[in-house]
């Protein structure tokens, strides 16, 4: 069971944004490339072979 915690105001305007402001294919591509990031950070942040790190820097997504 999930519960709703925006503001009618709040929800309006998330609706509005996702449905009017921003292209499905954007949002897509930007959460692609924040995966990509976040992903890239944690595995740097363990201590790992460089050459991994090589082979992922060269990639994008």
């Amino acid at each position: 069971m999930s519960t709703n915690h925006f503001s009618e105001e709040v929800e309006t305007r998330l609706k509005g944004f996702f449905n009017e402001i921003i292209d499905p294919k954007d949002m897509a591509k930007t959460i692609r490339e924040v995966n990509y990031l976040l992903s890239l950070y944690c595995m740097r942040s363990r201590k790992t072979d460089e050459m991994e790190f090589t082979n992922i820097d060269d990639n994008f997504y």
